[in-house]
């Protein structure tokens, strides 16, 4: 076997390896899913798979090669959802204030409650630690 069928094998061995342990995180999502029905399964596959990476269970470059591919062609799958919104734009243009005022007061009241949150939680922690 000369090198360049050598190579061509390897690269199709490691794309096999990345998309096979991309599947993998993702069937153990929806496994998961029946526990915790609550949460889609493809976020506790993405949950899953983070973790599997910060412990170092899976390494970054076993994924890489089909994570590459995926970003590459990421914006193809936004481009339904840009057609969808040209088809409102009407809609759009007649409710823009509206729109905007309410994502800017969510955002905001988000912004709000994780705040009020996180100072209250970081009092608890000071007051254990005393």
């Amino acid at each position: 076997m000369d090198k360049s069928m050598q190579n061509l094998l390897k690269t199709v061995g490691q794309f096999a390896r990345s998309l096979a342990i991309l599947l993998f995180m993702l069937w153990i999502g929806k496994i998961l899913n029946w526990v915790i029905p609550a949460i889609p399964e493809g976020i506790l596959g993405l949950l899953l798979l983070f973790f599997c990476l910060v412990t170092g269970i899976i390494q970054k470059a076993w994924i890489l090669p089909i994570a590459r591919i995926f970003n590459r062609y990421m914006p193809i799958c936004f481009l339904p959802i840009c057609v969808g919104i040209m088809q409102y734009g009407d809609v759009l243009q007649t409710h823009f204030i509206d729109l905007v005022l309410a994502n800017i007061l969510s955002s905001a009241l988000s912004l709000l409650i994780i705040a009020f949150i996180a100072e209250k939680l970081s009092h608890k922690e000071e007051e254990n630690e005393k």
